[in-house]
């Protein structure tokens, strides 16, 4: 409309035109694009080789959802939908290691490793590979929960909550511990 006021009636003051949307808004163009099926072969190609790359550079499930990551691909395929973190972190995975030695006599060590899930358990069970290592980062996770949820755990964790908000929403009572501290000969913690 812009256009055609200035060309047919000059004396028409207009307002500039707006350059930036408000968040969340998207263009004409943006709107007339459909995005990728998830079920593409286009689409399961970048899905499969974003997964690729993570497991390749042991990349964190979660880079799929940081806004360079995401703006690098809406330049690169635009009509792409990232998927979750959940796409690539609820699947079961199996990691084999050995080790060998090549013929420069140099080790090399490939490592055999299996989500703790049951159907692993009897997977490896079945087929005969032995010992069954399971992922150590998910023992932690699993046994550090588990830990957690102890009722003498919580509510000592309960306490300790308690105690370090009371320190950090008062300033007289931290003025008072650094005394302390000092007089103790202790190191300061804030």
């Amino acid at each position: 409309m812009n256009h055609h006021l200035q060309r047919h009636h000059k004396n028409v003051k207009t307002a500039p035109e707006k350059t930036s949307l408000p968040k969340g808004q998207l263009t004409m163009k943006q709107a007339l694009t459909p995005t990728l099926p998830p079920s593409s072969p286009r689409a399961k190609q970048i899905t499969r080789l974003i997964g690729e790359f993570i497991a390749d550079y042991m990349a964190p499930f979660n880079m799929v959802e940081n806004r360079k990551f995401i703006q690098m691909f809406n330049v690169l395929e635009p009509k792409f939908k990232m998927p979750c973190r959940g796409h690539f972190s609820e699947k079961s995975y199996i990691t084999i290691t050995a080790e060998v030695i090549n013929e420069k006599w140099e080790r090399k060590s490939f490592v055999l490793q299996t989500h703790n899930a049951s159907n692993m358990d009897i997977a490896v069970r079945e087929s005969g590979l032995h010992p069954h290592i399971k992922c150590l980062a998910h023992v932690v996770n699993l046994a550090s929960k588990r830990g957690l949820a102890v009722s003498r755990i919580a509510r000592l964790l309960g306490r300790v909550r308690r105690i370090t908000t009371f320190f950090h929403k008062s300033t007289t009572a931290t003025a008072v511990l650094t005394n302390k501290q000092t007089q103790l000969e202790l190191p300061k913690q804030r």
